[in-house]
């Protein structure tokens, strides 16, 4: 039992069995104080953010999807402008026209 480390507690299994069981298992990070904060950013466990609803967060996505489609509209928008007025491209054949001939 003691041979996979499980129960290496329990059953006093031999020191290296011991130390493998610690070695598995999840280190814990001590909350970092505010001076630290900036240093150990990377090495913080990651946290779980607060519960927001589906429809929320759909909300959130499509806003989001929005405003990435507006920021391209305007930048496009912007480009045509920096060109200059652009000569009209002349239509088609009218197919009324077309059709009376």
């Amino acid at each position: 039992a003691g041979a996979n480390g499980r129960n290496a507690e329990k059953d006093g299994a031999s020191p290296k069995a011991k130390k493998a069981l610690l070695k598995s298992r999840p280190r814990l990070v001590p909350a970092a104080s505010a001076d630290s904060h900036e240093a150990k950013k990377e090495k913080a466990l990651p946290t779980q953010g607060s519960y927001m609803a589906p429809f929320q967060k759909r909300r959130l996505m499509e806003q989001a999807q929005w405003n990435a489609t507006k920021e391209a509209w305007h930048k496009k928008l912007q480009e045509e402008d920096a060109e200059g007025p652009q000569p009209k491209k002349r239509a088609g054949p009218n197919m009324r026209a077309l059709a009376r001939r």
